[in-house]
């Protein structure tokens, strides 16, 4: 049997290297973030470059008559959308949104907008999820199989033991463990909705204020940054979380 130096040690190890998983999937998440608010002020800035160039005026008036006009070419888009959403799974709830709105004959350049944001919003959160996902269950593995090793390896004899299949795994990080009952999953979605509200009431108040299309992409950028921040605390306590679990789960199974 080692000593406790040499078991604080490899634990140690085995806790950093799980900690650098989720520092990983946070750098995944944090590039995810950029691209998405990259295409949010392409958008913007192309929103109010077409209204100004469709009716001959400039930006300042294009922003007094924001409620006026009506963007019939929407229906196009939202129907890319749709496809788009079919073929890739996204949220059903946001499914019923889409076709709800293809169906209307008009549909203001504002909402048009609106939708164009949720699209990116929708696309980034669902790529969220499929990254903590990922490393949830290679953090699980990972720290089961390696606390396993290194137990066997310190005190010196080695037994059979049932390591974690896929549906092991699932089972395992679709269980809440946080007081609230709340998954990761849950949360990233509740995050999503938190930041798509936030983000169309910020862009409405400066659009109908005639504020400049920087300052409405500043404010954004700072919702984002936020968001993002939120998105970086769930990863990191996520992987402890489960970490734990892996180790606890380890220890069960090795009596």
């Amino acid at each position: 049997m080692k000593n406790g130096v040499y078991w604080k040690k490899r634990f140690k190890q085995i806790e950093e290297s799980q900690h650098q998983q989720g520092l990983q999937c946070y750098a995944d998440i944090e590039k995810q973030y950029l691209v998405a608010q990259r295409q949010m002020e392409a958008k913007i800035n192309a929103w109010y470059q077409r209204f100004a160039n469709n009716n001959a005026i400039s930006l300042v008036e294009a922003r007094r008559l924001l409620n006026s006009s009506e963007l019939d070419e929407l229906k196009w888009d939202v129907e890319q959308y749709i496809r788009y959403g079919k073929e890739n799974a996204i949220n059903g709830q946001w499914m019923k949104e889409l076709e709800n709105a293809s169906a209307k004959v008009h549909i203001n350049r504002l909402e048009a907008l609106k939708l164009q944001m949720q699209q990116s919003l929708e696309v980034m959160f669902g790529n969220q999820l499929d990254s903590v996902d990922s490393t949830i269950r290679d953090v699980y593995q990972f720290g089961f199989l390696h606390t396993a090793y290194e137990i066997q390896k310190g005190i010196g004899t080695g037994w059979s033991f049932a390591s974690p299949n896929d549906r092991l795994i699932d089972t395992v990080i679709h269980k809440p463990w946080a007081a609230d009952g709340q998954t990761f999953s849950d949360r990233i979605w509740t995050n999503k909705q938190k930041l798509v509200n936030e983000l169309n009431t910020t862009m409405v108040q400066n659009i109908i204020t005639g504020a400049d299309p920087q300052k409405t992409i500043d404010a954004l950028a700072r919702k984002m940054n936020v968001s993002k921040q939120n998105a970086g605390r769930l990863v990191m306590t996520e992987q402890a979380a489960f970490s734990n679990v892996a180790q606890k789960d380890c220890f069960a199974e090795l009596g």
